[in-house]
């Protein structure tokens, strides 16, 4: 779900909102997950919107084989089907856990960071100003896999308030 207020504290100081006069007050960005655009097998779990849980037919979950493990995160436009990774499908970008790869609109993809699973905690940052109008989307194919989102409405475990400063310095500098 999106929401017209909520603006991460990382974007308040960009260099594109000091320019634009508070560009991203006219972009809505995503505060949890929309509990009616799910595919049948995701669930939102809670109250706030931010947990999701599969319940659904898919590999067999196998703690000691991380490859059986299979939680991709991205983003996508509105029209892209939902029972699907992220980033198999046009219109969609995916970071896949079980192999580290990104995946931008088709089914292979190239290597980007560490596989994850369960339990572990990665960011999944998104440029709204190059990409356009896309919403957060998730994929699973273990039966009982669950992940807990932050939209940037509580603090990051990750420092980005200090990351974006020192990314939007640089970009000012070579202005």
């Amino acid at each position: 779900m999106l929401s017209e207020e909520f603006l991460p504290s990382y974007l308040r100081n960009s260099p594109i909102n000091k320019r634009k006069k508070n560009v991203y007050k006219s972009k809505s960005l995503p505060t949890h997950w929309n509990s009616m655009d799910c595919w049948p097998y995701i669930n939102v779990i809670d109250q706030n919107g931010l947990n999701l849980k599969y319940n659904g037919p898919g590999r067999e979950n196998n703690r000691h084989n991380l490859f059986l493990r299979c939680i991709g995160i991205g983003y996508c436009k509105s029209d892209v089907e939902l029972n699907v990774l992220p980033g198999w499908v046009s219109d969609s970008i995916g970071y896949h856990g079980d192999d580290g790869r990104l995946y931008y609109g088709r089914g292979n993809g190239k290597m980007f960071g560490p596989c994850y699973a369960t339990g572990d905690t990665i960011d999944d940052l998104i440029n709204y100003e190059l990409v356009g109008e896309m919403y957060p989307m998730c994929g699973m194919a273990i039966n009982g896999e669950c992940i807990s989102a932050n939209f940037g409405t509580k603090p990051f475990v990750f420092d980005i308030d200090n990351y974006a400063e020192v990314i939007f310095a640089d970009a000012e500098s070579k202005e």
